[in-house]
């Protein structure tokens, strides 16, 4: 484990279960975006008061007071070696407060998915500043690493105690995500699965209402809870994971299959690399045509990857820590 201290500002609400391995350590501290205080008055109006939704139409004042309500009382007696942004937590001011109140941490700004989309269009200014700012930019994709000259590591991903889960039924195949100019892909997966005789639990967001089929998919309003979904991540005999062109890095769904001992089928080329590449638990393929199911149907009745804890939120802070001395 890092020995160095860690203020960790988190955006994606997954996170406040998948940094299990490290929320209790005492040189670790986390906020959570939706979470900043235990009053919930507080985070209400946190979260409206800094609505990105709301800022794509105007910028609201006086931003900068919650930093100091925030983080003055932490600071008077924790002194953080490294202070990890996300992409949600960005802002001018919070950075010259952590500036001006902590001289001597080291500002890392950290993108836990492709810039691009964490950033929104026109990025290339907003990228360039943050190169510029920060003490370091760790990113989740190679690509982005090797395109803007940044540092790559994976996304931390702590195993989640199975008692904490809900039960759902098991299906051979399960697929949630949002649409993201995949449908005709992923209704072709479907329907190559439904007619082996797999059963499978298909949820898609952001398909548009004249796209939605009576197919037996679950064309979905709103995502799913991360415990809800996770629950049928554990239950389910087969993963289905069809990355975005152009994604590359180690990805949420090849983690899970590992951690959780299900078979992958995945068109992340980054699982061959990993170590843990057994093609009897992994089929990879380039085209979804190229899919076979009875790779599901004649799997072995028993799945382990012998997964030994490199996917830990403790990896990723000794990176940091090993990284930026």
């Amino acid at each position: 484990m890092a020995r160095k201290k860690f203020l960790l500002l988190q955006s994606n609400p997954m996170f406040l279960n998948t940094l299990d391995d490290i929320s209790q350590y005492d040189n670790v501290v986390i906020y959570h975006k939706k979470r900043v205080s235990k009053n919930r008055l507080v985070n209400l109006l946190f979260n409206i008061h800094n609505s990105g939704k709301i800022q794509k139409y105007v910028e609201l004042p006086f931003k900068g007071i919650w930093d100091r309500l925030l983080f003055n009382k932490l600071l008077k007696t924790f002194s953080p070696d490294y202070i990890v942004f996300t992409v949600s937590w960005y802002s001018d001011h919070l950075l010259k407060y952590f500036r001006n109140n902590c001289a001597n941490s080291k500002i890392i700004f950290r993108f836990t998915d492709k810039i691009a989309n964490g950033l929104g269009k026109n990025y290339i200014p907003k990228i360039k500043s943050i190169g510029e700012e920060y003490d370091g930019v760790l990113v989740y994709s190679q690509e982005d690493a090797e395109r803007f000259g940044f540092t790559y590591h994976s996304v931390g991903y702590s195993v989640v105690d199975k008692d904490r889960l809900m039960p759902t039924k098991c299906y051979d195949v399960v697929f949630v995500g949002a649409e993201k100019g995949r449908i005709d892909k992923i209704r072709e997966a479907y329907q190559k699965f439904t007619s082996a005789g797999l059963s499978c639990f298909f949820y898609v967001t952001r398909v548009k209402g004249d796209d939605r089929k009576d197919d037996g998919i679950i064309y979905a309003d709103h995502g799913m809870s991360f415990m809800e979904y996770l629950s049928y991540v554990y239950s389910a005999k087969c993963l289905f994971e069809l990355v975005q062109y152009g994604s590359t890095g180690r990805t949420f769904r090849m983690m899970e299959a590992i951690m959780y001992n299900k078979l992958l089928i995945t068109n992340c080329p980054e699982i061959s690399e990993s170590g843990y590449y057994d093609p009897r638990y992994v089929q990879l393929f380039e085209d979804v045509s190229e899919i076979e199911a009875r790779f599901v149907t004649d799997a072995p009745e028993v799945v382990d990857y012998h997964y030994r804890g490199d996917f830990s939120p403790k990896k990723v802070l000794e990176f940091i820590e090993l990284t930026w001395k």
